[in-house]
């Protein structure tokens, strides 16, 4: 829609819609008005985040492009992994709602800043939305996330029986709808050439990496070690301050030695980040073995993220950057 429509529009709509949904999801009275607010939320993100990657593909090309790609890898990884931090604080002090107003300064300084200085128009299409196939894309997705959740709470086999037969009844069908379709929503003969799926693997690969190692170490922190929530978000900073620090300096290294190279560099520093996890990790553990295991995520995460998110839009003509940032999110 933003390779279409307007991918600054786009941006513009998601960061604004982040901002009542933030509010409503920290003061939400029940359950169902906290899942609205989440869906809400979830809707803005999946029209802002993707868009940012599209942008700078569109703006930039050649060093420019790899050097921007490196900013965006650096900045949206830290202030990820700094999240569990600004959170864990406000919970020592607020109700939990509180983290979710979290977003609110950052939604209105980039709505902002979305606004004044982005460019609009710039490298987008004008062929027609694949409106079909994004209904039968959002099926698959969603049903088969719901199974995932679902299949591990007991006596709901027939919910994910039932789930998968959608998600797979959906796939078949957005396959078909994408090999008739004039302008197909994703273009599966781009997405075909190796240099595309691999780079999309790659990115599942970092960006997994980061998110699985947050999600198991928090866990692993709160509920085996005792940390506070506070302490356990000081202690995922080495993950944060490697990757601003090593980002940039791998947007030179893909200059000089090939996506290849930065790319294996990064995987080898996150293998060495769970190998650390798998070892050393357990009831007893000082700090420093935790905060090794971060740093070295964080620091694979620095060098792969670039590459990964650099080939993925330079494999797709300029017009369909969306296509790339999307597979990516």
């Amino acid at each position: 829609i933003g390779d279409r429509y307007g991918r600054k529009l786009l941006l513009v709509l998601g960061t604004a819609l982040a901002i009542p949904m933030s509010l409503l999801a920290g003061f939400a009275p029940s359950d169902e008005v906290l899942f609205v607010a989440r869906v809400g939320g979830g809707l803005a993100a999946g029209m802002a985040y993707p868009t940012t990657l599209a942008l700078i593909a569109a703006l930039w090309s050649g060093p420019g492009r790899t050097k921007s790609i490196a900013l965006w890898s650096a900045l949206g990884g830290a202030i990820a992994s700094l999240g569990p931090l600004v959170a864990g604080a406000m919970l020592e002090e607020f109700e939990w709602g509180s983290v979710f107003l979290i977003t609110l300064p950052l939604a209105v300084v980039a709505l902002v800043l979305a606004a004044r200085l982005v460019p609009a128009h710039v490298n987008e299409g004008t062929d027609p939305v694949d409106n079909l196939g994004g209904i039968l894309s959002a099926l698959l997705v969603g049903a088969l996330i719901l199974g995932i959740n679902f299949a591990a709470v007991p006596n709901e086999g027939t919910l994910v029986a039932g789930l998968a037969i959608v998600a797979l009844a959906s796939g078949i069908s957005f396959v078909i709808r994408q090999r008739r379709a004039a302008n197909p929503l994703y273009d599966l003969l781009v997405a075909g050439r190796r240099v595309f799926w691999v780079a999309a693997c790659a990115g599942i690969i970092v960006f997994g990496s980061l998110m699985g190692a947050m999600f198991v170490g928090q866990q692993f922190l709160q509920d085996v070690l005792a940390y506070s929530t506070f302490d356990a978000g000081v202690a995922i900073l080495p993950a944060a301050f490697l990757m601003v620090i090593v980002a940039p300096r791998s947007a030179k290294i893909v200059e000089a030695r090939g996506a290849r190279f930065t790319l294996l560099t990064g995987y080898l520093f996150c293998l060495l980040g769970f190998l650390t996890m798998l070892l050393l990790w357990d009831q007893g553990s000082p700090y420093w073995e935790v905060g090794l295991g971060y740093a070295l995520i964080g620091m694979g995460v620095g060098f792969a993220g670039t590459p990964a998110s650099h080939s993925l839009t330079g494999s797709v003509p300029v017009e369909r950057a969306g296509m790339a940032s999307g597979t990516a999110d």
